[in-house]
């Protein structure tokens, strides 16, 4: 059993398999996984994360700060040490305590402090991170080849400075591939703002008359500043030779939308299509 328990914990120092429900039910709780706060330049925040203790055994905590990316338009994530990433504000946030524990079944609380320079534009990121370790180092010398994982788990915060936050985007590179009734379309999408952009939409295929031939939806989309992520969808329609207009709505905002915050800005784009008589779309307008 012990020999079984040192090969789980190596597999997960090493990253190769997920941690099973019954060692999830013993890591901590965070009660805000994201943090979202709107400071103007050279103002101070104030806020506080609950840490709750929902195991049967104490627990240790330390706390710090990173900087994270996004890895992919999927929203994977990396990170690196505090301050050096350009949008980090890793180095704006002061917290306390920075060590403690948590009793069987407890909570504690952490005050953090969010202090944003008067230069300050647009959106800054960071994480905190609350580590704890998964288990006991046995007391006995049989069992001292027990590896103890560290587990962590983060509250990812954004700072937004108030009235300089400009959520803009570029699509372009529109294309559509088709088999039989069942087409593809992908663009390009390019975060040309100052803060981050969860995005996704819809399109719209209509006809002269005003007719909806055909429908689809773009799914999130996770970019910083200067992130490019395909949009795409997949849908089918019966067109039939024509000239249709092509209406795509992309909601920039959903960042704030899932924190309950307001809705950003929408981008409306238009281009025109041709289908032949064989119900091929052979030509794609400019996005406008």
């Amino acid at each position: 059993m012990k020999k079984s328990w040192l090969f789980i914990c190596a597999l997960l120092l090493m990253g190769f398999m997920p941690i099973s429900l019954a060692y999830a039910s013993k890591t901590i709780h965070l009660d805000q996984a994201k943090i979202r706060v709107k400071v103007p330049a050279g103002q101070t925040a104030i806020g506080r994360i609950e840490i709750k203790n929902p195991s049967d055994g104490t627990k240790k905590i330390r706390v710090y700060a990173q900087d994270w990316v996004y890895t992919d338009a999927l929203g994977a994530k990396d990170f690196f040490p505090a301050g050096t990433k350009a949008a980090s504000c890793a180095k704006w946030i002061s917290f306390v305590p920075a060590e403690f524990t948590i009793a069987p079944s407890g909570k504690e609380y952490l005050q953090y402090t969010v202090r944003v320079p008067p230069e300050a534009k647009g959106g800054y990121y960071a994480v905190l991170f609350f580590e704890s370790l998964l288990g006991e180092t046995p007391k006995d010398a049989e069992a001292m080849a027990v590896v103890p994982v560290a587990v962590r788990v983060g509250s990812l915060i954004t700072v937004e400075v108030e009235g300089t936050v400009e959520r803009l985007a570029q699509v372009e590179n529109l294309t559509f591939n088709q088999q039989g009734d069942t087409y593809k379309v992908e663009a390009d999408f390019t975060n040309t703002g100052n803060a981050d952009i969860i995005v996704a939409g819809n399109f719209n295929i209509v006809n002269s008359e005003g007719v909806v031939f055909a429908r689809g939806e773009f799914p999130q989309r996770y970019t910083l500043p200067q992130d490019k992520a395909k949009l795409v969808s997949n849908f089918k329609a019966n067109l039939v030779a024509g000239k249709y207009d092509l209406i795509i709505t992309l909601d920039l905002g959903k960042s704030l939308e899932e924190l309950g915050m307001g809705r950003g800005p929408l981008k409306v784009l238009e281009t025109t299509l041709e289908v032949d008589q064989d119900r091929q779309i052979i030509n794609v307008g400019q996005l406008r």
